[in-house]
């Protein structure tokens, strides 16, 4: 795992399929969602020594037991996070474990089944802009700008500070 993390914080002109560098965060999260993964296969019972190495994590049938596992667990339903890592896999099996075209194949096929459909915004998005929905909460935001350059104007004697404050804000 540190190999491949590795060589995604650097740019590599030698091998023409390397994938580009990628930023700390996705590097973060990718090392979250690798150690997860190899947490489900030893939660459904494979053993350690099943598991030398990330090539043997990104083989099709620990990728499918890993992937199933998370699934159960859903009660079969997959999700955004589900499909995510699915095609994080399917990355380092192509372009860090270099597997066989076949088996990367099998990881893509698997990928598009887990891919989930989304049509408008999610329920949490839904539940936080229904503030808006009341005119008055409305009004308040759109008027917040001119309240603010008020404030700066009326509170704050020195223009730069007050422009300052201004861009802060908004």
């Amino acid at each position: 795992m540190k190999t491949y993390l590795a060589r995604g914080q650097s740019i590599t002109f030698a091998d023409e399929d390397a994938p580009p560098p990628l930023a700390k965060a996705t590097i973060n999260y990718r090392r979250i969602q690798i150690c997860r993964l190899f947490g489900e296969l030893v939660a459904d019972g494979v053993s350690l020594s099943e598991l030398p190495d990330l090539q043997a994590m990104v083989r099709p049938t620990m990728v499918y037991r890993g992937l199933d596992a998370m699934l159960r667990r859903r009660g079969g339903k997959s999700s955004g996070n589900i499909h995510n890592m699915a095609y994080m896999l399917l990355v380092i099996a192509k372009h860090h474990a270099k597997l066989r075209d076949e088996e990367s194949q099998r990881l893509k096929i698997a990928g598009k089944r887990l891919k989930v459909e989304r049509q408008g915004m999610t329920k949490k998005n839904r539940e936080r802009l229904s503030q808006f929905d009341d005119e008055q909460n409305l009004n308040r935001l759109l008027l917040l700008p001119e309240e603010i350059l008020k404030i700066a104007q009326e509170k704050i004697p020195s223009p730069t500070r007050a422009a300052s404050l201004v861009a802060c804000q908004l």
